[in-house]
């Protein structure tokens, strides 16, 4: 192939990985990230592929790192090490079916960035990608206004899946931010006035999906990238009046601001999205309140772990390990958080001080070579406040948030643009080199990649993608009631070997004990096999993190499940052991406590459990379901201690509305007794109402 023919596949390859913003493949676990994230492996395997031949065969294409590139991959390597030395190397490097952000998955978008700086060189071709990004937030946008259902303006406006193809909210909001400036760049690097008008329609669309999303961290990081674009074209324009207008709005843009959050309690914020952005930004907003436990739990594990963390992905182990039982306060549904949801806490608990000035240093390095590349007068003032803005707003963005696809590609393509603007008036230097394929050190390194690569897209993405399909037509099986199919999908699943099936493992586990009527048509000898092969995959999961807490959990009910089914005492002193192991990894998460009494029950042992409950009470006095599992074994098996706690533990249950937990049952009886004799009416139809149910 000539270089021009390459460069062209390489240049329209990158364009489709626009493509995978849309992709939703419902036969997929998590449909909204799996598929985009394996469509995004494997056509950037085949890009890499083509640009390894094209480095072989023209040397002259081998790009050279900026200061950018140097400290993106200096950033890798870190989060490599911390992957090394962490706690599950297999999250770490793989990721789990939820996030699909491995360190695999970061080394992906890296190789994107090389595949850009090699052959996006000139302003064509820039306009090229960024209009294609450009279409891809319109496209966004315009979906969300199609699926529109009517109530999305009542309350929190969620852009999930009903009206996303990306899926949360948070993801959309992140596109849109960085295409807000991209349209600001095209617009000053564009003469053509039919593509002036088609930007101008553009930024409408890209802001109307924007403030759609409603997410109010993205909104500050917008009006922080606006600030920072008046304050540079202010501070460096030539012209008296841009300076005086830049300042002027910047200052009025922050005095507004700072107005708005001072007086947010006032009548005219009332009802209106204004309102309700500003004054989530209160230490009365709940999901806020529920961050700040995550992020003090992140910062307790980069204290014990300063160095390189807890590995990348593993931010759950410091949470689970250092949980404040004060965040029931806020989510009673014990809210959990596998993510920091900011990014700098993120890096020090999973990637250390190492991990975040490795971070930070791709910032800095943005900056330096931007301030440089203006100073040698390579790029104009304004193109300066504008990358520099996109920069600030995306990471005051991840202050509250996370990253995902759609956001990474973004960002890449911002790192890849700040390195064609440093590098646009530089001379190609030839380059001579002996690995080429012009020699047998150039056609054997040709034919490595090329066997990693098929390795790469077949014995990764694509058993991945089967194992994957087969999960949902044997969980689908499951609920169905088709026991023999079900099975049968399930070890169709894990023949597959693929290196994401941790997940799926666990799911399984999940079925078993929540919906077991999944196996209600199958045998004993094929319940006896599907549940030795769940423990099996149980315990291998438990051999990548043995001190992780959610695994944990599930291989404790799961054990109680095989106990109840075998009536194996060595089940249940399994199950038993492997609960205190979680409560002793995780003192104040009540999680293992509730595994444990339930367990207890199953062996008739109703004061062992209570008085677990009991303990689980005193460490969150605010978790409601204590209350109505507590009331339920003291008033059903006997009381076991004074009678006004028993009574006060039901008051509190028929209080919360989690009466479910009350079962039906002759208990209920001195119930009805007890508030009629104290002529409670109100806690009286409740009960009444339990007991209807049966």
């Amino acid at each position: 192939m000539s270089e021009k023919i390459i460069k062209n596949i390489l240049k329209w390859g990158s364009f489709l990985v626009f493509v995978s913003f849309f992709l939703i493949i419902e036969k997929l676990y998590f449909p909204y990230v799996t598929g985009k994230q394996l469509y995004f492996n494997i056509l950037i395997e085949v890009l890499l592929w083509l640009w390894f031949y094209l480095i072989l065969k023209y040397p002259q294409n081998r790009p050279r790192l900026s200061l950018v590139g140097w400290s993106l991959s200096i950033w890798l390597f870190v989060l490599l090490l911390s992957s090394l030395f962490g706690v599950d190397f297999n999250l770490s490097f793989w990721g789990d079916t939820e996030r699909m952000l491995g360190w695999f998955s970061l080394a992906h978008f890296f190789a994107f960035y090389l595949i850009l700086i090699t052959v996006f060189k000139n302003k064509k071709d820039w306009l090229f990608l960024l209009n294609g990004s450009v279409l891809s937030a319109v496209i966004l946008s315009v979906y969300a206004f199609l699926n529109y259902d009517g109530a999305k303006f009542q309350g929190n406006v969620n852009m999930t899946s009903n009206i996303s193809t990306l899926g949360n909210a948070t993801y959309v909001a992140g596109v849109m931010l960085f295409n807000f400036f991209f349209v600001f760049y095209l617009w000053t690097i564009s003469k053509d006035y039919l593509l002036k008008a088609w930007y101008v329609l553009a930024q409408i669309l890209i802001l109307a999906g924007f403030f759609y999303a409603d997410v109010s961290g993205s909104q500050v990081a917008l009006v922080a990238g606006l600030f920072v674009f008046g304050l540079i074209v202010g501070i460096l324009s030539k012209s008296k009046r841009t300076k005086i207008y830049s300042l002027a709005s910047a200052g009025c843009l922050l005095l507004i601001l700072i107005l708005s959050l001072v007086f947010r309690q006032a009548p005219i914020f009332d009802n209106n999205r204004v309102g309700k952005v500003l004054r989530e930004f209160s230490s009365s907003n709940v999901s806020l309140n529920a961050r700040t436990f995550a992020w003090r739990a992140g910062w307790q594990g980069f204290l014990e772990k300063p160095v390189l963390g807890w590995g990348w992905g593993n931010f759950a182990m410091p949470f689970d390990k250092f949980f404040d039982a004060g965040l029931y306060n806020w989510t009673p549904n014990e809210e959990y958080y596998d993510r920091a949801h900011d990014m700098p806490i993120e890096m020090l608990a999973t990637a250390g001080l190492l991990g975040l000035l490795a971070y930070l240093a791709i910032f800095v390095a943005i900056v330096t070579v931007l301030i440089r590349a203006w100073r040698q007068q390579k790029i104009k003032s304004s193109v300066l406040a504008i990358v520099m803005a996109v920069f600030v707003a995306y990471f005051i963005h991840n202050l509250a948030v996370f990253d995902s696809l759609a956001n990474f590609v973004c960002l890449i393509i911002s790192l890849a643009l700040v390195d064609y603007l440093i590098n646009q008036e530089a001379t190609p230097k030839e380059i001579k080199s002996k690995f080429n394929l012009d020699s047998w050190a150039g056609v054997v390194i040709l034919a490595l990649v090329s066997l990693l690569t098929i390795f790469l897209i077949y014995s990764v993405n694509v058993k991945s993608i089967k194992m994957l399909s087969a999960g949902v037509e044997a969980i689908q099986a499951w609920y169905s009631g088709n026991s023999e199919k079900a099975l049968d999908g399930y070890q169709k699943t894990f023949a597959y070997k693929s290196p994401l099936d941790r997940d799926l493992r666990q799911l399984f586990v999940g079925l078993t004990i929540s919906t077991p009527q999944g196996l209600s048509r199958a045998t004993s000898g094929q319940i006896e096999t599907f549940l030795g092969s769940e423990l099996a995959g149980s315990r291998a999961n438990l051999e990548f993190n043995p001190l992780d807490y959610t695994t944990l959990i599930h291989h404790a009910q799961l054990l109680e499940v095989i106990g109840a089914v075998s009536r194996d005492e060595n089940s249940f002193d399994e199950a038993l052991s492997t609960t205190e192991k979680a409560i002793d990894f995780s003192k104040e998460h009540l999680a293992a406590y509730k595994v444990k009494a339930n367990i207890l029950v199953s062996l008739n042992k109703y004061d062992q459990a209570i008085e677990v409950l009991r303990q689980s009470l005193k460490i969150a006095p605010s978790y409601t379901k204590t209350y109505c599992s507590l009331a339920y074994l003291e008033l059903k098996f006997g009381f076991s201690t004074q009678e006004t706690d028993v009574w006060k533990n039901l008051d509190n249950c028929l209080d919360s509305g989690e009466i479910r937990i009350l079962k039906p049952g002759d208990y209920l009886l001195k119930v009805v007794k007890h508030y009629e004799t104290i002529n409670d009416e109100v806690r009286l139809k409740k009960v009444q109402k339990i007991m209807s149910a049966e």
